[in-house]
């Protein structure tokens, strides 16, 4: 589902790298994601081709969007009883 969207423009496929969360066991547990989105870079995390491009005004932009995204998301788990029964409810099915 994410991996289409965030790789629909081709601009970095090439260059991921490979990592993990901090999550641990936690997500075994409880419903989690791992955010991921597209900082226009010439280079993969950790380098300093990458520091300068999350330093740019279109790599805030992004983050700035995701971050409103990710935020109305945990509103609504919040505010809305029957939407956070659902997501309890498909994580227990796929666990």
């Amino acid at each position: 589902m994410g991996h289409d969207s965030v790789f629909q423009l081709g601009e970095q496929e090439g260059l991921l790298s490979g990592g993990s969360t901090d999550m641990g066991n936690v997500s075994y547990e409880v419903p989690g994601f791992h955010a991921m989105y597209i900082i226009p870079a010439n280079g993969v995390n950790h380098t300093h081709e990458f520091t300068s491009g999350a330093g740019s005004s279109e790599a805030f932009e992004r983050t700035i969007a995701c971050a409103s995204g990710i935020a109305a998301v945990a509103c609504q788990l919040i505010v809305d009883d029957d939407f956070a029964k659902q997501v309890q409810h498909y994580f227990q099915e796929a666990k």
